[in-house]
């Protein structure tokens, strides 16, 4: 029925019906009847469906493509909304009717008589009123126009449901999608404008429960992918809104702050938190703040934290909220050390040890590994003290916890105490950690340790005494657990003596104190570590590398200043200018073949007397030449007699050079 189609004509609709629908007539000759109901009349004709009534299809259930959660909701709320507008046509001889969007009938409510009447004519639940099984009506039109739409008497095509007036309108999904039809049938004297007004309003009503419910799915959806993202996030995360009302907290945000999730979410940030001065700054002046190193007040406990806070808006009218990044100092930390490759990677596998002098030394540092107590290694440059350090660490419990090592030669006196002992956080500004907490949990390293200055030297026994550290302007004691190794080249008993070394730090280390011997003093290790050294070369090159018989003893024969660093340096060179990949004693440095040792003297101590200076040259002379008596007088430019008569005189023995 056209909108302007009231006050409708019965018998007009039904000669119009017959002409076209009985008697083959023409559409063209039809006036004043709605050209959609014809062009459904043609439809009808076209797939010779008979008018003389309804198929009766019916299906148990429709075969229909509906998502889940729309199909539940029709299922179940959408009937609601039927319910309400059956209480308010209760009285009236009406049918209300929901199908699926394929016209199969989903739920059918209404007077008892009407009920049986529309059961009669297809009308029940699982049947079916498409155009193809049950001719025109508004259901079937409605579908096909995607439209509301009235179909008033003869208008349908079968002629058994002209005693009817059928009023549909379509409900949409999310996506615009007609997902199903809600359906007004009354008898055709009962016809009203107002039915199409009436179904509308129910399918409308549908489709904003539909939408309601859609937006909480999805606003469900978005909260559990939200928590599922800040569950998975390493870092703390404490979001509060303008009223400073936490909405979120993760997991790891809770341990941190030792709170439990319920009792925290819609509670007044302040009531939960203290937060510190810097943070509270930033947010009474709405502006981010980013890794701060501050302490947190949970109750009567305080949290060590790396804080960021960052302002939002979600919308105008409920101000600015804040997200609080925290994470923790330690893992912080961590991920420095790795980053700054302060991880010990040497074992005491990977030590050239051959030496009994060496092989003590290893058992020594075994021992250490295994306390907790402060260790000193002493011993000339170039020994390997830093690589045995490395092995004491990775042999005990703190093996794969940070190994920071520190030149305190390196640092100035003046920046000595910043540098060590850090700086607190305040007046807005971050703080520093101190080196003992950067390797809490693991070793520090301290080189030359006689160079730290005496305020730093007593900072390190308090640490060492007490297992807390204090930093600048600061008043806060923080605890950390770390491991001191300190390397000394140094007399420390003379530094002592003369106070420029703190004697009770100096007692600190006797527990273990370990002195690796200079190369010289263990020929057992230079064959052995100069064979090792050569193997690694092979390795990194990837290349055939070896030394020759010659070149050992020439090595051996060499007094090594510079110990195994200037061993390692010598292998190097000399694998770099071999050929066919065997060392031989050409390929060594000059310094070596010829026994010439440069060392600069540091003090008028280290000067040699005439007397001294000679018997040095001599006997470099004898560890270049194997002692062989006539090659010495050559190399030394003097006479065999007069070179015996030395040797009487510094009481040498040949003997002892030539077993090398």
């Amino acid at each position: 029925m056209l909108p302007n189609g009231y006050p409708f004509d019965l018998n007009h609709l039904y000669e119009s019906w017959k002409l076209v629908v009985r008697e083959g007539g023409s559409v063209a000759q039809c006036s004043g009847v709605d050209p959609a109901v014809l062009r459904s009349w043609q439809r009808c004709l076209g797939r010779r469906v008979a008018e003389s009534g309804p198929a009766n299809h019916s299906s148990s259930a429709a075969a229909i493509n509906i998502p889940p959660p729309d199909k539940e909701f029709l299922l179940n709320d959408a009937l609601s909304h039927l319910e309400d507008c059956h209480q308010y046509l209760e009285g009236t001889k009406s049918v209300l009717a929901l199908s699926f969007s394929d016209a199969h009938f989903l739920h059918v409510i209404g007077n008892h008589d009407m009920l049986a009447h529309v059961a009669q004519l297809g009308g029940k639940v699982g049947s079916c009123w498409d155009e193809a099984v049950a001719g025109t009506n508004a259901i079937a039109l409605c579908l096909e126009s995607a439209a509301p739409t009235q179909v008033i008497g003869a208008e349908h095509f079968f002629s058994s449901m002209h005693s009817l007036a059928t009023t549909a309108a379509p409900v949409h999904d999310v996506g615009g999608r007609i997902i199903a039809v809600v359906a007004l049938m009354t008898p055709v004297q009962d016809a009203t404008p107002h039915a199409l007004s009436m179904t509308m309003t129910v399918s409308r009503a549908i489709e904003n429960s539909m939408q309601v419910q859609y937006c909480l799915r999805e606003a469900n959806s978005r909260l559990i992918e939200m928590n599922a993202v800040l569950s998975s996030i390493a870092d703390g995360i404490l979001v509060w809104d303008g009223s400073g009302i936490v909405t979120h907290i993760n997991t790891t945000a809770a341990d941190m702050l030792q709170l439990a999730i319920p009792s925290v979410q819609g509670e007044w940030i302040g009531s939960i938190l203290r937060l510190p001065e810097v943070l509270k700054e930033a947010w009474e002046q709405g502006r981010a703040i980013k890794d701060v190193e501050t302490t947190f007040g949970v109750g009567e406990q305080h949290v060590s934290a790396l804080a960021s806070l960052l302002p939002y808006r979600a919308d105008s009218s409920r101000g600015m909220g804040f997200l609080l990044v925290l994470r923790d100092i330690a893992d912080v930390r961590r991920l420095v050390n790795r980053q700054a490759g302060t991880q010990a990677r040497l074992r005491f596998e990977d030590l050239s040890v051959n030496s009994p002098a060496m092989m003590r030394v290893v058992k020594q540092a075994r021992s250490a590994a295994h306390s907790s107590a402060p260790v000193l290694i002493r011993g000339d440059d170039g020994t390997g003290r830093i690589q045995l350090a490395q092995a004491i660490h990775n042999e005990g419990p703190r093996a794969g916890k940070p190994f920071l090592a520190i030149n305190c030669n390196a640092i100035p006196v003046g920046l000595m105490a910043t540098e060590f002992l850090g700086v607190g956080s305040g007046k807005g500004l971050p703080g520093r950690p101190s080196k003992f907490e950067l390797a809490d949990g693991g070793t520090l390293l301290l080189d030359r340790v006689e160079t730290l200055s005496m305020e730093m030297q007593s900072a390190l026994v308090h640490l060492i005494e007490s297992g807390t550290v204090m930093r600048l302007q600061s008043h806060q004691p923080i605890p950390v657990d770390v491991r001191i190794i300190a390397l000394t080249s140094s007399d420390l008993e003379k530094k002592v003596a003369d106070g420029s070394f703190n004697r009770r730090l100096y007692y600190a280390f006797f527990i273990f104190s370990i002195v690796v011997p200079a190369l010289r003093e263990r020929p057992e290790d230079i064959r052995y570590s100069a064979q090792r050294c050569v193997a690694r070369l092979a390795e990194s090159r990837q290349r055939q590398l070896s030394i020759d018989e010659e070149a050992l003893k020439v090595l051996e024969r060499y007094h090594w200043p510079g110990n195994s660093r200037e061993l390692e340096n010598a292998m190097e060179q000399a694998a770099g200018q071999c050929s066919h990949g065997l060392i031989r004693p050409e390929d060594l440095p000059d310094a070596i073949c010829s026994g010439r040792v440069f060392e600069l003297p540091t003090s008028a101590h280290q000067v040699l007397s005439a007397v001294q200076a000679q018997r040095e040259a001599i006997k470099r002379a004898a560890w270049v030449t194997g002692g062989r008596a006539g090659a010495m007088a050559d190399m030394l430019g003097i006479s065999r007699t007069t070179l015996w008569r030395r040797l009487k005189d510094m009481n040498l023995e040949l003997e002892q050079f030539r077993k090398r």
